[in-house]
């Protein structure tokens, strides 16, 4: 599969490392940086495919970007066979995909040219139409800020062993290092211990909640018959099969300098190559991560709140023998003058805060998924009040005032998203969803629960 870079689209400068010397002009450049909205546990990205909106899961444990076949035929995409003996692996196992080419893919407003995706694998949901890989993010450094709803993608020039974690000038960082990519596994996959059991993680926002494998989790001493192991349905992937999983007690999980200790884990009887276990989204949004390609490094700072058990409130602590000091590195310089979060709701001291309307949406629904209903309200509130005429913020703030139990309020909101836009089918579907739900409920309290169906 043939490759596109971001080289033509044009560079802002984010910051410069401070010179030790004439000769040291360490500095990273923003190549693009694309607003990331969650839905739910999603980070959704838009692009143009042949110049109308689409809607991408960004997945960086994809090797490839994908479409689902009915995206091929929505868009009417030419499509071809992929090359003999050529398939990709995921939770559900392999599928063997066809290709499809877009002639005009726009990405952070930049148009490339004749770019090629697999066709292949289950619909992703969130209304995608498919995942953007590491094929289009790994020519450069890759910056995820979904606790904000930023990621970036960022060219270092100058910069060698130095630090990239040019936000925590005023706190701890931590490393992992990371495999040399190879053609058919770039993904970003380091090493952890589950409860000091040595392994390997792959860093993979296309998967929500983070899941650790059967033969990984049985080498540290979990089974789905552990005391407090619960069923937990199914989950699936790129192949065809779902995968039974299960909640279970975790001891301690160690990754860089952090420790989190006496939490939940998922588990599942997935089976990746090189692969022990997937760090999803509830990861990524307590955390700030940084992947840097060419010194096969990932920087994380922990943002706040909890990271696996997103019902908890276990936190992850520096462990002291092995978190870096931002101090060991010159403090970088933000050039752009972001600023600084004092008080965010425990999202922890980042640059780059959103002030605008569609930052705080973003923003809003990053707290949402995280289950923290004040602060994504407080959020989607107040876009709302800065952007009043657009039916998208409303539509989120409806949902999220559902999901806090307030479905007087979110019938209201749904309403107002419609008034604004009559054809909003997102907003349509929710209203007469929770429409359904309150008649069935008003219908309980009236005449009592109905008995259970027989067998």
């Amino acid at each position: 599969m043939r490759h596109r870079s971001f080289g033509l689209i044009p560079v802002v400068l984010l910051f410069s490392i401070p010179a030790a010397g004439a000769a040291d002009r360490c500095s990273l450049k923003v190549i693009a940086e694309l607003p990331v909205t969650m839905e739910g546990l999603r980070p959704i990205v838009v692009a143009k495919i042949n110049g109308a909106d689409a809607r991408f899961v960004a997945d960086s444990g994809a090797a490839y970007s994908m479409v689902s076949a009915a995206t091929v035929s929505e868009f009417k995409l030419p499509q071809r066979r992929a090359p003999r003996g050529f398939s990709i692996h995921g939770i559900g196992g392999s599928t063997t995909p066809a290709i499809a080419t877009v002639q005009t893919f726009t990405l952070a407003n930049h148009p490339i040219h004749s770019v090629n995706f697999l066709i292949g694998g289950n619909e992703v949901g969130a209304e995608a139409v498919g995942l953007i890989g590491q094929d289009l993010m790994r020519r450069a450094d890759v910056e995820f800020d979904l606790a904000n709803g930023v990621l970036r993608l960022i060219e270092p020039e100058d910069c060698a062993e130095r630090s990239r974690a040019y936000w925590a000038a005023s706190k701890q960082f931590s490393t992992v290092d990371i495999d040399a990519p190879i053609r058919a596994r770039p993904q970003p996959i380091g090493t952890a211990f589950v409860n000091g059991v040595k392994v390997r993680v792959d860093f993979d926002t296309g998967t929500p909640i983070s899941v650790l494998s059967l033969s990984a989790a049985k080498r540290a001493g979990i089974t789905p018959s552990s005391p407090g192991a619960k069923p937990a349905g199914t989950i699936y992937g790129l192949g065809r099969s779902t995968v039974d999983v299960w909640t279970a007690p975790l001891a301690s999980f160690k990754i860089g300098g952090e420790d989190i200790q006496n939490t939940q884990v998922l588990i599942g009887d997935i089976r990746l190559p090189e692969t022990d276990m997937l760090l999803g989204d509830d990861f990524f949004l307590s955390h700030r991560v940084y992947v840097a390609n060419d010194q096969r490094k990932v920087y994380f700072t922990y943002n706040g709140g909890p990271v696996f058990d997103l019902r908890g409130t276990q936190s992850a602590q520096p462990d002291p023998a092995s978190a870096s000091p931002a101090a060991a590195a010159p403090a970088p310089t933000n050039t752009a003058a972001a600023p600084t979060n004092t008080a965010a709701g425990g999202l922890g001291d980042v640059s780059d805060l959103p002030t605008d309307a569609a930052g705080l949406m973003r923003r809003g629904t990053a707290y949402a998924a995280r289950k923290d209903f004040d602060h994504a309200l407080a959020d989607l509130q107040r876009a709302c009040e800065l952007a009043p005429r657009e039916p998208d913020y409303y539509y989120e703030l409806g949902r999220v005032q559902w999901q806090s139990d307030q479905p007087d309020l979110a019938l209201e909101t749904f309403d107002r998203a419609l008034t604004l836009k009559p054809d909003h089918i997102n907003a349509l579907f929710a209203r007469a969803l929770l429409r359904l739900q309150r008649h069935a409920d008003i219908r309980e309290e009236l005449e009592g629960p109905r008995p259970a169906s027989p067998p």
